[in-house]
């Protein structure tokens, strides 16, 4: 097992604050202490709480275990990371109106063909419908 290092804790504590876009100040607030003890635990001088460390865990959904030693991977963190990934591409996409109609599209076509398989009537409204109906400017 490796020795925990306090420096070493309070490095993974900055680089994840910092991985967060947080400020030692509001990281601080989240954690319910003074700005100048969490320096205190990044700069290694003092070491962090179990309820710091409980709540380092639910900010930054990521291992204590990961945390403490370094060792194995965050994996918590990872599918963190991943989901950002994915907001900021659907985030992208949705800026794109020819996306939008593509979505409008597959989404009518999929309503009007659950609704068929169900053997429910389909709104007239949408029936005669398609994506660049609904969207309005073509992108």
């Amino acid at each position: 097992m490796k020795k925990i290092e306090t420096k070493e804790i309070g490095f993974r504590i900055r680089a994840l604050r910092r991985q967060g876009d947080l400020t030692q100040t509001q990281l601080a607030e989240k954690l319910s202490i003074d700005r100048s003890t969490l320096s205190k635990i990044e700069s290694g001088v003092i070491t962090p709480t179990a309820q710091i460390l409980a709540d380092l865990k639910s900010i930054f959904a990521m291992s204590i275990d990961w945390l403490l030693t370094g060792e194995g991977i965050n994996e918590l963190y990872q599918v963190d990371k991943e989901n950002q990934y994915i907001k900021e591409m659907a985030m992208d996409m949705a800026k794109s109106n020819s996306v939008k109609h593509a979505v409008v599209g597959f989404y009518l076509k999929y309503r009007m063909e659950y609704l068929g398989f169900l053997n429910l009537p389909l709104n007239k409204q949408y029936d005669n419908m398609d994506a660049a109906d609904i969207g309005g400017s073509h992108g």
